[in-house]
């Protein structure tokens, strides 16, 4: 069994000009997780560099854990949306400039981004390999 000290405490977060209270159990004493609760860890040297960049720019009432959890759902509901709907692109990666995508007839297409535009290999002006890309997650 965890023991944990019930005692509630708050703990003041400042965002932007909002400072909200969050309360947080005050000891721990066990590695054991909460229950109803899942262990997610995260690599230490990621998680401060999240966070530092999550405290800096997003605004919200919601804790990290709450807000990035929302926020992976929307990503999976997005990436299974596209590829329902473009059943015949798939993401390849990321490039420093933009990204790939493969077609389903084998051609490998690439999307650059410049100061403020959007560029297909493909075809040109708006097309439906832009949009893909804009609309994936890992773009």
């Amino acid at each position: 069994m965890v023991n944990v000290d019930q005692t509630l405490f708050p703990l003041y977060t400042k965002i932007g000009q909002k400072v909200i209270n969050r309360p947080c159990n005050k000891y721990v004493t066990s590695n054991m997780g909460l229950s109803g609760y899942t262990s997610l860890s995260l690599d230490q040297k990621r998680y401060t560099r999240l966070r530092k960049n999550w405290d800096s720019h997003i605004n919200t009432d919601q804790t990290f854990t709450v807000w990035a959890t929302n926020i992976l759902e929307r990503a999976i509901e997005r990436e299974r949306e596209l590829n329902q709907k473009y059943a015949d692109l798939h993401w390849v990666g990321s490039t420093q400039d933009g990204g790939c995508i493969i077609q389903e007839k084998g051609e490998v297409i690439r999307i650059t981004y410049g100061k403020n535009t959007l560029t297909c290999d493909h075809d040109k002006g708006m097309c439906k390999h832009i949009l893909f890309a804009v609309l994936h997650p890992e773009f």
